[in-house]
């Protein structure tokens, strides 16, 4: 069914659903922290992989989803005069995939628990909204029962890749940002109304939500994010551009997801490749490898940032000139390529890096809950109290310091006084 805007202004309508959804989301962030606080949803550092300094909270996903869905939702009423077929299977499926994400933040579900409930919300998402029916990867094939498989493996792809990039401050939450900027404007330049309003939703959430995520963060997004931003761009990809038999179709998600998709199927491979467990988190994906060769965390994010805008730029070049495109995104992964293995290049001026970096972090504050039966929130509670005890008993420290300098030379002038008395 073809939906055709109420209004003229359509443009000045995605707009409006941006901020909306930028508000709300902004406006009920901190509220899921003080609902981590009290479920023990917090994550404690580990200097590992973790580099925040304090107990954050890892709920901010909640916020995301209530923004996008309440705007997705709301829009369509008053743009479409009624709730399209993809903006209710998206918002649906967004909170499925945004309850086990809470589940498993609250919880730590194990990975396959998690796998398959992805793999069923994206098999909900393909018999009930619709699945990808052409590839041109080979030329312009159509699927016939292929299509719900390769449909359902998009998805779950995706999802994880998003998921998986979710590692620094502001990272998975801006890259996701910029990718549903570049999906809103190819869903304007191609006439996709719908796709526009789900994309311009989730623009509104994934920046109401970056203040309170960028670095140093104050909330996580937790899985509950990472995983809802991953499925409604995986969502948005099939919808919009998977329907028709064009090179655009296969091209255009291609690019947009380009670096957290190749760096995702790289890792994964390679700990295949080792004998490990394809699914247990470790230190092979790009930003970790990115601090390893001296850069500090903001300059890590803002270098995927970079890159990944290039990348979605040339999603918008692919319209018109795809080979100018496949060139771009080749520069890119090559640039990152030597970035990865810079140490290796330069190893003398990536060690001093590195050990400056190193002495930063076992600088920070480490806190690590104690062992026993006690509860999560009393764990945290106890965590968060001892790291404003930490703070105040380095401040007491530096006042007695102090203390003692002045009485040092209140002594030594009064011994001075009385030298010349004694002599006499």
């Amino acid at each position: 069914m073809t939906y055709e805007p109420i209004f003229a202004t359509e443009n000045l309508a995605y707009l409006a659903i941006l901020a909306v959804s930028l508000i709300i989301t902004f406006l009920f962030t901190p509220i899921t922290k003080i609902l981590a606080k009290k479920t023990g949803a917090v994550d404690v550092p580990d200097h590992e992989r973790k580099f925040h300094r304090a107990p954050t909270p890892r709920l901010g996903g909640i916020a995301i989803a209530i923004g996008f869905i309440v705007a997705a939702l709301c829009a369509s009423l008053l743009i479409f005069d009624e709730i399209p077929k993809i903006v209710l299977v998206t918002s649906v499926g967004g909170l499925i995939i945004c309850a086990v994400g809470v589940l498993d933040d609250i919880f730590n579900l194990p990975a396959w628990l998690k796998l398959l409930a992805q793999i069923a919300v994206a098999t909900l998402t393909a018999f009930w909204g619709g699945a990808i029916e052409y590839t041109t990867i080979f030329g312009t094939q159509h699927l016939g029962d292929f299509a719900i498989p390769l449909t359902v493996l998009w998805m779950v792809l995706v999802i994880n890749s998003v998921n998986l990039l979710d590692g620094l401050d502001g990272l998975a939450c801006g890259v996701s940002f910029l990718s549903a900027v570049v999906l809103l404007v190819i869903s304007i330049l191609m006439g996709e109304p719908v796709c526009a309003v789900i994309a311009a939703a989730l623009c509104g959430s994934a920046l109401g939500f970056l203040p309170y995520n960028a670095n140093p963060a104050a909330v996580f997004m937790g899985d509950c994010g990472s995983m809802l931003f991953g499925y409604v761009l995986a969502c948005l990809s099939v919808f919009g551009f998977f329907k028709g038999a064009t090179l655009m179709s296969a091209v255009a998600p291609a690019l947009v997801f380009a670096l957290p998709l190749i760096d995702s199927i790289v890792v994964f491979f390679k700990r295949v490749s080792q004998s490990k467990n394809p699914f247990k988190a470790d230190r092979c994906h790009l930003h970790y490898k990115l601090l390893d060769a001296g850069f500090s965390p903001a300059q890590s994010v803002i270098t995927i940032y970079i890159s990944s805008a290039i990348c979605c730029v040339a999603a918008i070049v692919s319209l018109y000139h795809k080979m100018a495109a496949f060139i771009i995104v080749g520069v890119v992964c090559l640039f990152l390529l030597l970035l990865k293995h810079i140490d290796k290049l330069a190893p003398e001026v990536i060690k001093g890096k590195s050990k400056e970096n190193e002495a930063k972090v076992s600088a920070s504050v480490e806190i690590k809950p104690k062992s026993g039966t006690a509860k999560a929130s009393d764990v945290i509670d106890e965590a968060l109290r001892e790291s404003e005890n930490d703070e105040e008993k380095r401040k007491r420290d530096e006042s007695i310091t102090e203390e003692k300098v002045k009485l040092s030379d209140f002594d030594e002038k009064s011994e001075a006084a009385e030298k010349p008395k004694n002599k006499k």
